[in-house]
Order: C-alpha cells, then sequence, then structure tokens
C-alpha cells in the first residue's frame, strides 16, 4: 500500500506535492498539522523547502525522509529544524507512529481505532525499513574520507557508500585530505594512488608520522597494483591494498572488515589483491 493510502487509511488527511515549489504554493492556501519532506526533489530540492518553511511557517514540524546519510545535508536540517530525519525504505507503520509522535495525534493501536484520529499532513514527493532520530544518526555514524583527484569517481563512491549508511566527505588529493583530517574525525579512509599534488602512498606515509588518533585505517586503491608498491603502502600503514577496478560488494565487505572485527574474523581478506598482496595482509594483520 502506498505511503499516502496507509496514512490516509490510519486517518491522517493527507495532501501530495511533486516538489518543493508547488509545496511552498500549497502551503499558502492550506493550514496542516505537519509537513512529510523528501530531501531528493527536482525544481527545489528539500533542504531549500526546510529553509522557506521555518521563515514562513516556523511552528510547523517536520519530518525529513531521505534515501542517502549525508552528514552535511543531516547537519543542516537538524540547523533548520527538523524533527526527524528518516532514511529510506520507511516501513509505512512505523511512519504513522512518527507522524503521530511529532504532529501531536494519537497513534490506533488497532486499525479499528483510526476512525477517531485526524491530522492534516502535507506530504511533498511520493516517498521508503528503518526510522533514525538525529541525536543517534550524528552518534553512530562512521565517518568515511574519499581521496581522489577524479570527481566524477568520488561522487559515485560516495553515493554507494551513503546508501549503506556512511558518512562521507571527498577531497581531490593526499594534500587536502591531511588537511582535513586535522580538523575532522574519520573513521575511514578510502585513497586512490595516482593523484597530483600528492599521490595515496606519500599521503599515507604522512600519515603515518601523525600521532594514532589522527590515523584512521586506510583502504588504498590502485590502478597499477604491484608487490612493491603494496608492501610500500602496506608499510605506511594501509589496512587493505585493492586493484581497480573492483566489486562494490567487496569493498563494503573490506570496510565491515575494518568497523566490524570480530565478526569478519574468520573472514579472508578481499579477492581484489594479488595472492602476494594477500599474504602479506594477512601477515599484517597478525
Amino acid at each position: 500500500m502506498m505511503l499516502h493510502d496507509r496514512l490516509t487509511f490510519l486517518g491522517f488527511l493527507v495532501t501530495t506535492a511533486r516538489d518543493g515549489a508547488e509545496g511552498l504554493a500549497m502551503l499558502d492556501v492550506l493550514v496542516v498539522d505537519g509537513i512529510l519532506l523528501d530531501i531528493q526533489m527536482p525544481v527545489m530540492d528539500g533542504l531549500s523547502m526546510l529553509g522557506k518553511i521555518r521563515e514562513r511557517f516556523p511552528s510547523t514540524p517536520v519530518i525529513v525522509m531521505s534515501a542517502e546519510l549525508n552528514k552535511k545535508k543531516l547537519i543542516k536540517a537538524i540547523e533548520l529544524g527538523a524533527h526527524e530525519y528518516l532514511l529510506k525504505p520507511i516501513d509505512v507503520d512505523l511512519l504513522a507512529k512518527k507522524c503521530c509522535t511529532v504532529f501531536g495525534a494519537s497513534w490506533a493501536k488497532s486499525d479499528s481505532d483510526v476512525s477517531q484520529q485526524h491530522r492534516s499532513i502535507h506530504h511533498d514527493c511520493p516517498s521508503t525499513n528503518g526510522s533514525v532520530a538525529i541525536e543517534k544518526v550524528m552518534k553512530n555514524m562512521k565517518h568515511i574520507l574519499i581521496v581522489d583527484d577524479f570527481p566524477s569517481g568520488r561522487e559515485v563512491l560516495r553515493e554507494k557508500l551513503e546508501l549503506q549508511g556512511y558518512a562521507c566527505q571527498e577531497v581531490e588529493n593526499g594534500s587536502e585530505g591531511l588537511k582535513a583530517i586535522e580538523t575532522e574525525h574519520f573513521d575511514l579512509i578510502i585513497t586512490d594512488n595516482q593523484m597530483p599534488v600528492m599521490t595515496g602512498l606519500e599521503f599515507l606515509q604522512c600519515l603515518a608520522e601523525k600521532p594514532k588518533d589522527q590515523r584512521p585505517p586506510a583502504i588504498f586503491l590502485t590502478g597499477r597494483l604491484s608487490d612493491q608498491l603494496a608492501k610500500a603502502a602496506q608499510a605506511a600503514g594501509a589496512w587493505a591494498v585493492m586493484q581497480k577496478p573492483y566489486k562494490d560488494q567487496e569493498l563494503i565487505a573490506e570496510i565491515t572488515r575494518v568497523f566490524e572485527p570480530n565478526r569478519s574474523a574468520t573472514s579472508s581478506p578481499s579477492s581484489l589483491n594479488s595472492p602476494a598482496d594477500v599474504n602479506s595482509q594477512q601477515d599484517m594483520r597478525a
């Protein structure tokens, strides 16, 4: 059952808009108890609309929905007064409970109770199992720094990792990566090797000289893998060395090994490495 239909069945009066601009126009003529707002929309995105809602309707509660866990967008949504930040896909019954909590209705414990419940919800963008309270998201998010001089490559990787629930920041070379680490905390670095200004290997070598709390584990990517380069990267502290192109699921598996070592203790290193590299990684982790 679609989100609109399920919320209507549960006793909410729901109107919809296709994008932020249309939603704002509708709010000029509607009085609503709350707003469900998607981040990814054409014409006017959700954050832009949220800013305008706060200017014109400051007391109206807003639940923000997004398919990605993006740190900058999450912080911006909080600053703009979002009451909840929900990750898609969202179970509609769970969302309905959130609507009751945020918008001030009483949650119907069974479908037979819904006739007493009527609240008006404005839903911008059709929307998507997981709900994440803002405080919990900020506390539990793992932050990954992506270092690569290829903009589209960084963006694609960031989008894939955000869909896995990671918060990501991008920089274009090792020098910029060092600056980022000076000002922000990261739980993992994924770095390419072939870059101008400072290569990935040089970046890792500089990191190796820093205090332990400024040396997050690093996954080293290269399209020109050799035993010599792999050994140099590992000597500089690389958690893993991976050959490009790689399979998405194998990179995700390697990231899981970083964050959940007990769960993956019996797993073998990524098959993207050469046999010599695998043996070297096993020796290093032993």
